[in-house]
């Protein structure tokens, strides 16, 4: 999906995560990662509101499972949604969420590498 979205084609992306999301052979897991990043897609193409409810489910799915990187992703969305909003607090609010998620998730790896 993400290799279609680069070439220019985010409405085929969508589409595509879409069909995957809509099937029942992802993962939960992988499911919460793809929804939150077609929710970038999504609004590249102009669903907005579709945006936001893609991001705080896959939020949602990223905390229930204590995934960061889906939380990440979600919020990196979200703060993008905030932003096309001109809801500048709300942009501010989960880009800094974002990053204490991207934080954590590097403190861990540098600490199981060293």
């Amino acid at each position: 999906m993400q290799a279609i979205d680069r070439d220019g084609r985010s409405a085929e992306a969508v589409q595509e995560a879409e069909t995957l999301l809509a099937g029942s052979r992802l993962s939960d897991r992988w499911a919460a990662r793809l929804r939150a990043a077609n929710a970038i897609g999504l609004l590249r193409v102009g669903r907005t509101a579709d945006s936001e409810t893609a991001a705080e489910a896959a939020l949602a799915d990223g905390e229930r499972t204590g995934d960061r990187f889906t939380m990440g992703y979600a919020l990196h969305a979200l703060a993008f949604v905030r932003m096309h909003d001109r809801d500048h607090a709300g942009a501010s609010t989960a880009a800094g969420r974002r990053w204490t998620c991207s934080a954590r998730i590097w403190r861990r790896r540098i600490s199981v590498c060293c």
